[in-house]
């Protein structure tokens, strides 16, 4: 698909049709522009392997905290992510699988504390705003001021730890959306 296609183009070229239904494969999507769109489905896809996205681990999905990780890309609700303001322009960010729970990081978090999802509340450690004006955004975690990233040493393995770390400008701590045909807006390019 060439690289300026508008992301109705993209969204019509993914939309399943009676002659060629949706395959559970992933794309590669280019990067548009896209302002924070509260409340708007999204997917993201790490800066450094390619083809890998922040998913909810199926195998804990269930449990009282559930692993976040990085896996390929697919069409699985497991990867389909959302945004909810808090009333302090902060934004907690929750998977459709499960959607009451956020993306949570211990408040005193250090490099490599881990990110799981746990039930929204409103807590410190579910607050989180992305930053920068071009792809690739960061995902801050507000109260330590970390990225959340990709583990470096795991990167390019399905199952890699979603972690807080300083905020370095490393490809693993870039994040980019990926369309799907049931995502209408991106939350970030």
């Amino acid at each position: 698909m060439p690289p300026n296609r508008s992301f109705r183009a993209v969204a019509r070229w993914l939309a399943p049709t009676a002659a060629a239904p949706l395959i559970a494969t992933a794309v590669a999507v280019p990067a548009h522009a896209a302002p924070l769109v509260p409340n708007a489905p999204f997917k993201a896809r790490t800066q450094a392997a390619g083809n890998r996205c922040l998913d909810a681990d199926l195998g804990t999905i269930t449990t009282l905290v559930t692993k976040v990780q990085l896996w390929d890309c697919n069409f699985g609700e497991q990867q389909v992510w959302n945004t909810r303001l808090w009333s302090n322009s902060t934004v907690a960010v929750w998977t459709r699988i499960r959607p009451n729970w956020c993306l949570d990081a211990n408040p005193g978090g250090w490099n490599g504390t881990v990110v799981e999802l746990r039930e929204c509340n409103g807590s410190i450690g579910q607050q989180w705003q992305v930053r920068g004006l071009n792809s690739p955004y960061r995902i801050v975690h507000i109260p330590t001021d970390r990225c959340l990233e990709a583990a470096a040493a795991t990167v390019g393995h399905n199952g890699s730890t979603i972690q807080l770390w300083d905020c370095n400008g490393q490809l693993h701590q870039g994040w980019a959306t990926v369309y799907t045909a049931a995502s209408a807006q991106p939350i970030f390019p």
